[in-house]
């Protein structure tokens, strides 16, 4: 006669001090890419910022002047930035992440770690970013005179919260895939 066990075990048990070493291990290569992406820049930063309000200005005139396309009494710039914003970030975050796993090729040999924390660590390097572009939407916003209301205080979490878990799928899928389509960086 076969006893079972009154507990059953239905996959791995979570192990709160590897999540913390894990947290800790993306919090530190987030701060690497950080120091690694404005070294050696004249304005630092600021580029970060200039890229999208310089694509949001070429684009708002060329979009709103010259193809005459309407969105209503929104300013075309605030309409373009609202979505540059998030945009940009994604495409970085897939951009950046792709090649993460052969980027990194020589600690991935070296040193055993949740290998998922590479492609993480350039998601959280671009979240970074973009949050400090929230309050740059939010002064041209108030310059146009629209003013945030409640709604953007819980809104703009939960939308950061789904993207930021959009990404983190897409950039796992992505980089691992490179894995296969460029072998010979990696091994």
């Amino acid at each position: 006669m076969a006893t079972t066990s009154a507990t059953t075990h239905l996959g791995p048990r979570l192990n709160l001090s590897q999540v913390a070493r894990t947290w800790e291990l993306l919090v530190l290569l987030t701060m690497r890419e950080v120091k690694l992406r404005y070294q050696g820049t004249a304005l630092g930063f600021l580029w970060t910022l200039a890229k999208p309000l310089l694509l949001a200005l070429v684009l708002s005139f060329a979009l709103s002047r010259v193809l005459r396309v309407d969105v209503g009494d929104v300013p075309y710039a605030l309409f373009l930035l609202s979505a540059l914003f998030p945009w940009g970030w994604f495409q970085a975050s897939v951009q950046f992440s792709a090649a993460s796993f052969s980027n990194n090729a020589p600690l991935l040999k070296k040193v055993y770690f949740p290998r998922f924390v590479l492609p993480l660590s350039t998601v959280t390097n671009q979240l970074f970013q973009f949050v400090f572009s929230i309050p740059i939407l939010l002064l041209l916003l108030v310059a146009w005179g629209y003013y945030p209301g409640l709604q953007w205080l819980i809104g703009i979490p939960i939308l950061i919260a789904i993207q930021l878990l959009m990404l983190a799928g897409v950039v796992l899928l992505v980089s691992s895939f490179n894995v296969f389509l460029d072998r010979k960086s990696v091994v």
